[in-house]
């Protein structure tokens, strides 16, 4: 009988840890949402130069992120546009990638393409937003921030005017603002 109690436990147990797991994986999901129509919505509050995007050509969201991330993002942009550009989701695998888009998503597991990232994009006209406390001091002109189970943002516009970018005072003003 002993044994048989055990073995309830023990089964409860995985029950719980399962349901936790699926509500981990929910609230990531649901993070992921989020954080993919902020992405979206950060390009029509950020001012491109003229050059950097030709009349009619895609406006490229690209991620340093998993499958699952980029999948969301694709998802959530399907079909729309932003100034008459068309939105294209490309997932990224190297730094040298990143001279290709308009935006630079850099998810936590992917925090260290940051430097190579840096190098390569130096001068060019990259939006880059992360999601680490670090992410700021590494170049990011957006950083997400996690405040009370809320995804919030903080914006850096010196990285961004150093690359000819403009982010709107409206988009400066819903940022969470924190200490230097």
């Amino acid at each position: 009988m002993r044994r048989l109690g055990t073995c309830f436990a023990l089964i409860s147990l995985g029950l719980l840890a399962s349901g936790a797991a699926r509500a981990d994986s929910v609230h990531a999901s649901r993070e992921y949402e989020i954080k993919a129509a902020y992405l979206y919505n950060f390009t029509k509050f950020v001012e491109w130069p003229q050059q950097a995007l030709a009349a009619g050509a895609p406006l490229v969201l690209g991620a340093f992120c998993d499958d699952s991330f980029t999948t969301t993002l694709s998802e959530v942009v399907k079909g729309r546009e932003v100034n008459g550009h068309h939105i294209e989701v490309r997932r990224l695998f190297s730094a040298e990638e990143a001279r290709t888009v308009q935006v630079a998503f850099v998810c936590a597991a992917y925090d260290g393409k940051y430097a190579g990232m840096k190098t390569v994009t130096t001068g060019l006209p990259v939006l880059t937003v992360g999601e680490t406390p670090e992410s700021e001091s590494k170049g990011a002109a957006i950083t997400f921030v996690l405040d009370d189970d809320k995804v919030r943002f903080a914006v850096n516009t010196e990285p961004a005017e150093r690359v000819g970018l403009k982010i709107s005072a409206q988009l400066q003003k819903l940022a969470v603002h924190r200490d230097p």
